[in-house]
Parts: structure tokens; sequence; C-alpha cells
């Protein structure tokens, strides 16, 4: 978990650096980053955690004495998959109600961060880009956001426009059209590169309309549509994406499932005997569930067959090594003389 919300923070910082996203939206975002990363961190932390735990067992060889007192393997799974029920019903609530909204949620601070950035993060000294219309400049900035020595360097209709003022000043364009960048006391210069016919004029007040830009971050919209919303939309992507929030509290039961007989160790072998397979075990389950969803996606693989092949072959490993471990069988209970 804290090298996944270190990633996003460093990424969002970053922009903050750079200028295109407030500092004081960067916690927010992370915050409701580390809600998504709980659909993959409680998955793969059971996963571990079984292995551990029943590797302690085996280590010391309590496992043994738990057969030969008559407990068999499926007693052992009644308490870890009534634990990793619970824990799938809390990311079931996460993937398919939290998970859309923070998506959206995420879209709509980083947007209107970013265009809060582009109309009020002026720094003296420093080039603004806040649309793809031009650059602007200011050589000072007063405390109250008013800006000194102006410049605009901006592209109409096919000519270069070049304003410089003494002062500006930022306004929200009526009707909600974006904001205006008011400038005072200056000269605009207006025509083609390389011809002599360009058009000066002075000027005593002079509005530029800045558009907001528009932001990469979050533009898959289906990310940021409910499940119910999905739910009836036939399309690859739609169903691709429901089965893939599906898959998160699902993967839970089958990972805690597939634990107990990849977490069997000799009593010599230690607990972390296992923990490098199960790594292993999870980066492939993780990567081939991945591609099953791209697959869905691109109508390589039937809607009806989707995503869950993986879990099932995930299942079928589990009880092929329950069969080779010879755990599928009951072992007689002892009763006390």
């Amino acid at each position: 978990m804290l090298i996944l919300i270190s990633n996003s923070f460093a990424e969002y910082l970053g922009d903050a650096a750079a200028g295109t996203l407030p500092g004081g939206a960067v916690l927010t975002l992370v915050g409701l980053a580390s809600l998504k990363y709980l659909l993959i961190v409680v998955p793969v932390g059971l996963f571990f955690g079984v292995m551990l735990a029943l590797g302690r067992l085996y280590r010391d060889s309590e496992m043994t004495a738990m057969r030969a007192c008559g407990v068999a393997t499926w007693n052992v799974y009644r308490p870890i998959m009534l634990f990793s029920l619970m824990l799938t019903l809390v990311l079931a609530v996460l993937s398919l109600q939290v998970s859309p909204w923070v998506a959206s949620t995420s879209e709509i601070v980083r947007q209107r961060a970013e265009q809060r950035a582009e109309f009020t993060h002026f720094e003296a000294g420093r080039f603004k880009s806040p649309s793809d219309e031009g650059v602007f400049y200011a050589q000072n900035v007063a405390p109250d956001g008013r800006l000194r020595g102006v410049f605009a360097e901006r592209h109409v209709r096919g000519e270069v426009q070049i304003v410089a003022a003494d002062a500006g000043v930022r306004k929200a364009a009526p009707n909600g059209g974006g904001r205006l960048l008011v400038l005072q006391d200056g000269y605009r210069y207006q025509g083609t590169p390389g011809e002599a016919d360009f058009r000066i004029a002075r000027f005593d007040n002079y509005g530029i309309r800045i558009q907001a830009g528009t932001s990469e971050y979050g533009s898959n919209d289906i990310d940021t549509k409910s499940t119910a919303e999905l739910w009836g939309v036939p399309t690859p992507e739609a169903r691709a994406e429901v089965q893939w929030r599906i898959a998160f509290p699902v993967s839970a039961l089958v990972l805690a499932f597939l634990a107990v007989p990849l977490a069997r160790t000799q009593p010599r072998q230690g607990r972390y005997g296992k923990l490098f397979a199960a790594i292993l075990v999870y980066i492939i389950y993780s990567n081939i569930l991945g591609v099953a969803r791209v697959w869905v996606e691109r109508g390589t693989t039937p809607i009806g067959v989707g995503l869950w092949w993986v879990p099932g072959l995930a299942i079928v490993i589990a009880f092929v090594l329950l069969w080779r471990q010879r755990e599928l069988k009951r072992y007689p209970r002892v009763e006390a003389a």
C-alpha cells in the first residue's frame, strides 16, 4: 500500500511542481486513489497472510499433529474461507460501488484543480500556457492577484497576436464561459510573421478569454460510470469493465483457496519457504487476468467466458495440488478415551 501511494504521490507532486496542479489538491487525489488501491492490496495481502500462517503451522509440525488427530483439510478451509468471505463482501462494495465514485470524483477534482491552476497560478517571471491558444507572462504578481508587466502571444484566425500591457487582472467570464484576463494600458500587435502589414492598436482595457484546458486524467469514461449503468450496455468494453470489477472480490476467495495447498512445506523448510512461489503465482494470476480483460474488450473471448476462466483455472490447479498431496481424503477422527 505504501509503494502504491508513494508512486501516486510522486506523480501528483510532479504535476504540482510543474504548475499544472495546485498543491492543495495533491493529498485529496492521493486519498481517493488509496481507496482503489485497496482492491489490489487486500486480495494479495490475504493470499500472503494465509501462506505465512499455514507455513508457520507446517514449520512447527502442528499441521502434522492436527492430521494425526483427525483434522481434515476441509476443517482448515472452514475458518479461512469464512474470513475470506467477509473480506470479499467488503471488496464487492469497494469494487462495484466505491471504485466508480472514486474514479468520477478524482476526475472532477483534478480537472477543477487544473483549471484553477491555469487561471490563478501565475508566477512572476515565468511563462504560462493555460490553453493551446498561446503563452502568457507576468513580470510581477501582487498578493491580491493583480499582474504587472503582462505579455501575451496568441494565434487568432491564422495570425499572430502579441499583446503587451502595464497591468492586468483576472475575472470570471459571464455565463460561466471560462475566465477573462483583462489587460490595462497596453498595445496589441496582430499580423502574419514575415509580412509588414501588422496592425497596431493602443488600448486602455482589453479582455482575453482563456478557455479551460482539458485533462487527460480519467479520459476513459467507462471507469467513472456506475456498475448499474454499465450492466445494461451491450458493448464488449462495458461487459469487460463489469467483469473486471467483479473479479476483484472473486480473486480474494480464489487466492485464499489456492493458498492452502501452496502453503504446504516440509518441517525444516521454514514458514517463508513458499513465499517466493506465492509472489510468482500472484504475478502470473494478475497478469493473465489483465490479458483476459483485453481479450474480452477486443471481442477475442466470448462474453459468456469472459474473465471467469482465469479464476476457474486457479481453482482447478488448487484441486490438483490437493489431490497430489493426498489432502482430499477424509481423516478418521480420534475419540478421547
